[in-house]
């Protein structure tokens, strides 16, 4: 039995709760939000059968930021489900941030929960993105129409290499197994980095995370 399922942990009923309400109406990646943070934690889940229920409720409120009400004292209504939910959540949102300037290399890994579940996020997004592209008719149109995921993948990479001894062989093996088929994707359908700046992604080549994956299996 896992924490999503019933009788629930208190903190993930409470968690849903929240992600229900703040999550409508939004999509991430062309999915309801609500599904992607189901995603996530089931990700997190499948790797760590044994996580507490506390970080399952910050996997699933892993968004929070982006999607509650701007009048809702956020640090607060996440540490009535848990001190620990906070403080993960506020370490992805830095993360976030980071990616969204492309720098990848100004994240801390603090809270090992954290970065596991950074590693479910991406393992759900990437997973659902390849499952969708297998119906698409087009996929020239598909793959441009997600260029802004695939230019994110060279700092996905950056992360997962990094991360490595906080995650469980098999997640990691995962996600590099993902990040790998991205790269090739991103080559085929001609989306690639901007030049690397100071601090910023490095460039989108194959052989890196295909090494790290040769290495580790």
């Amino acid at each position: 039995m896992t924490a999503l399922s019933r009788p629930q942990h208190p903190a993930v009923v409470a968690a849903l709760r929240l992600a229900g309400a703040w999550c409508g109406g939004h999509l991430i990646d062309d999915v309801p939000a609500i599904a992607h943070a189901v995603d996530v934690a089931r990700a997190l889940e499948r790797h760590h059968p044994r996580v507490p229920g506390e970080v399952v409720a910050a996997s699933l409120l892993h968004d929070a930021p982006a999607f509650a009400p701007v009048h809702v004292d956020l640090d607060a209504e996440l540490a009535a489900i848990h001190p620990v939910v906070p403080r993960i959540v506020r370490q992805l949102d830095q993360e976030r941030a980071a990616l969204i300037m492309r720098r990848p290399a100004v994240v801390e890994f603090g809270d090992p929960w954290a970065v596991r579940i950074s590693a479910a996020d991406k393992i759900a997004r990437l997973r659902s993105t390849f499952g969708r592209a297998r119906t698409a008719a087009d996929q020239a149109a598909y793959w441009d129409e997600r260029a802004e995921l695939l230019d994110l993948v060279p700092c996905f990479v950056d992360l997962h290499v990094r991360s490595g001894r906080w995650l469980p062989r098999p997640m990691h093996d995962e996600l590099g197994q993902l990040l790998a088929r991205a790269v090739r994707v991103a080559a085929r359908h001609g989306t690639t980095a901007a030049p690397p700046a100071v601090n910023g992604c490095p460039p989108m080549v194959s052989h890196r995370i295909s090494a790290t994956v040769a290495t580790e299996s």
